[in-house]
């Protein structure tokens, strides 16, 4: 897991962040797929060379105001297209749900 929080300012908005990833993963040619439902927007990425290959990991990532946090979830089976990726986006907004809970201010 890696969080990645601007402290110096903490209006920060990292929607285009967000946007950027998408933009970038689309143009290397790894499957994406966007989180919704969880802090400002999320994305779960399988990098290309992880296509169909089994035990592949999962990178996701979801921004929240200032912050950032990115997770990876190993698989059991092989992953060969973007609706096999959103399989695992319960997974993974419940896991990336749980780590910005316990960011947020008590």
């Amino acid at each position: 897991m890696k969080v990645d929080i601007n402290r110096a300012d903490p209006h920060a908005d990292r929607r285009e962040d967000l946007r950027r990833d998408a933009a970038v993963t689309q143009e290397a040619g790894h499957l994406h797929v966007p989180l919704m439902g969880i802090g400002d927007g999320g994305i779960a990425i399988l990098a290309r060379h992880l296509k169909g290959a089994d035990r592949a990991v999962i990178r996701a990532n979801v921004y929240s105001g200032n912050a950032m946090v990115s997770i990876l979830l190993p698989t059991e089976g092989a992953i060969t297209t973007e609706q096999d990726l959103a399989a695992y986006s319960v997974e993974l907004n419940a896991a990336l749900t749980e780590v910005l809970d316990d960011l947020r201010a008590q």
